[in-house]
């Protein structure tokens, strides 16, 4: 009996460390993919333990930045002196209605200042992962991306219709642009004087009745402005 008891601690001991090694080998592999997918992704990932107030930077962080990930530790206060001072509500109104347990998530886009001293524009996503049973939040997790090229899109896209607009509307020959059932989407100041009518009647009027309503002032005091009108479908 007891050599049976014996055995079957033995065999005990055993599942219990096979199953121990089976966990330590499943994480492990689980961390390499997490590493790994850092690795592979241009985003900056952040674990924020709230109650401790720890951060965990993945590296990725750091260097969109142009830090190394020695060279900066992150608190509140220190993200915060790098964060654009007109983008400072919107980015703290995002995480505190997280904290706040008023959302789950959230995404934010917002300057931040790199190492050189240039403004990066940054989505940043994050989310609550762990509350307390009062629904404070313990953990955070979330990315960084650098979305600098997109806003300068955004902002050449509206300089080139700012400036397309000026010329649209300073050229003295009337510019009428119309859409695919004959109707004004946009007409030009040169047409609109014109017309005697206001930019409101205009718009949705069919093209060819607004070009007539601009010939019927041609000779009546018009000097030498062209009356020719551009339609674009």
């Amino acid at each position: 009996m007891k050599n049976d008891s014996h055995c079957k601690s033995e065999v005990s001991d055993l599942e219990i460390k096979d199953r121990l090694d089976s966990a330590e080998k499943a994480l492990r592999q689980s961390e390499e993919r997490f590493k790994l997918a850092m690795e592979a992704t241009q985003d900056g990932i952040w674990d924020w333990n709230v109650e401790t107030n720890d951060v965990y930077l993945s590296p990725n962080w750091s260097s969109l930045l142009g830090l190394n990930s020695n060279q900066f530790q992150l608190d509140i206060k220190a993200w915060s002196k790098l964060i654009h001072i007109d983008d400072k509500t919107t980015v703290f109104k995002a995480f505190l209605d997280c904290l706040n347990n008023h959302n789950d998530d959230f995404e934010v886009e917002y300057r931040i200042r790199v190492k050189n001293g240039d403004w990066m524009w940054i989505l940043g996503r994050g989310k609550v992962v762990t509350r307390d049973r009062r629904g404070h939040a313990v953990r955070m997790v979330g990315t960084q991306t650098d979305i600098t090229r997109l806003k300068q899109g955004e902002v050449d896209s509206a300089t080139q219709a700012d400036t397309l607009n000026i010329i649209f509307n300073s050229t003295p020959n009337i510019l009428i642009l119309v859409n695919t059932k004959g109707r004004i989407d946009k007409i030009n100041r040169s047409g609109i004087d014109f017309s005697g009518k206001t930019e409101e009647e205009l718009i949705g009027c069919l093209g060819g009745d607004a070009l007539r309503c601009c010939h019927s002032f041609e000779g009546k005091g018009c000097g030498t402005t062209h009356l020719t009108a551009h339609f674009a479908l």
